[in-house]
């Protein structure tokens, strides 16, 4: 009799502890499941699709294709999201007009000062500068919204080469300067914003590589480069092909990166924002020294002292462009820049107005 009551005492024990295991997980499976739909509902990490982004490159880079960066780190943000792809697409300008024309559009698009306003109508606005300097984020807010992130920037240097110029450097009057006329950049903004003349300026119709040729070919003393530049002079010189002095310029720059997002649905547009937040995190803006490009966000990403002291001056409040301004209105600045900085016109206060 004390057996059956034993046994039947385990049987009813057992039981409990069964039902217990059963019933006790539901609430907790519930919160949950409350807090996945939560996360789901603002990040859309059960997103599986395609993610088109293209890249339009409107100035030259660093030391690698801007786009291939890009690829990279969306291999690593796929890694982390299972289900997302990135597929990265270099367009070039042309390109870019002739696919709005078709009524073809990204989910994510990456450009360059000198895309105007071609856009502007189909991307969102965002609530959010992320880890962006506000110095920065003024240049690509159109009516009070941001419309565009930036994402890496490079920046101005004057370049001298010491066989012509015998090892000294005068940056008050530059005598035989050269720079890129014909891109959308604005380099003479740089030599304004630092009070630098160059009264003897010789304007020629020149790209970045021209510009840049004619200086390596001992044309010109005196390189006004970017970042580009500044990377393939420092190569030339680790190679004994040429000395050269650097003078970086703090203060401007219309060399930046930005990324838009497209209207979309909801879940696109939220995934599309979780990568531009990723492409801002510490950890892919250190890796900005691998292209020889420089942070958005307030940190040098160097050791080396040569880059180290590129991304210190570009630390300090930053001058720049509204990203939308029209070819026209570039133009129109161009000129403005030729009359006061060659021809020591006083037109100080019709320029200010263009910076941001």
């Amino acid at each position: 009799m004390v057996f059956f009551r034993k046994f039947f005492l385990k049987i009813i024990i057992s039981t409990i502890i069964i039902a217990f295991l059963i019933i006790s997980p539901y609430p907790l499976f519930s919160k949950i499941n409350k807090l996945n739909y939560s996360l789901n509902k603002v990040y859309n990490f059960n997103f599986s699709g395609v993610i088109e982004l293209w890249n339009v490159d409107t100035f030259e880079g660093g030391s690698v294709s801007r786009a291939a960066f890009l690829e990279k780190r969306a291999i690593e943000f796929e890694k982390k999201n299972k289900g997302v792809f990135i597929s990265v697409n270099n367009l070039t300008l042309n390109q870019l007009k002739l696919n709005l024309e078709k009524g073809k559009k990204p989910h994510i698009i990456t450009f360059g000062i000198g895309v105007e306003d071609i856009f502007i109508n189909d991307i969102i606005s965002l609530n959010s500068a992320f880890n962006v300097r506000d110095d920065l984020i003024k240049s690509s807010i159109v009516n009070e919204k941001i419309k565009a992130i930036p994402i890496m920037m490079g920046g101005y240097s004057l370049i001298s080469n010491k066989e012509l110029t015998f090892g000294e450097f005068d940056k008050e009057i530059l005598d035989e300067l050269v720079y890129a006329t014909t891109d959308f950049i604005n380099p003479l903004m740089s030599l304004f914003v630092n009070n630098i003349n160059a009264k003897k300026l010789t304007v020629e119709s020149l790209s970045s590589f021209d510009a840049y040729d004619k200086f390596i070919n001992n044309k010109y003393k005196i390189l006004l480069g970017t970042q580009r530049d500044y990377y393939r002079c420092k190569n030339r010189e680790n190679n004994l092909k040429m000395q050269c002095d650097y003078n970086v310029l703090s203060g401007f720059s219309d060399l930046i990166v930005y990324a838009s997002i497209f209207k979309s649905e909801n879940k696109i547009e939220n995934i599309s924002q979780l990568f531009l937040e990723y492409l801002l995190s510490s950890s892919v803006q250190t890796k900005l020294s691998n292209i020889n490009m420089f942070p958005v966000i307030q940190a040098n990403i160097y050791t080396d002292s040569f880059y180290k002291n590129f991304n210190e001056k570009l630390l300090k409040d930053i001058k720049t462009l509204n990203v939308f301004y029209s070819i026209e209105t570039l133009n129109n600045i161009k000129e403005l820049l030729i009359k006061n900085i060659i021809n020591n016109e006083n037109n100080e206060k019709e320029i200010l107005k263009y910076l941001m």
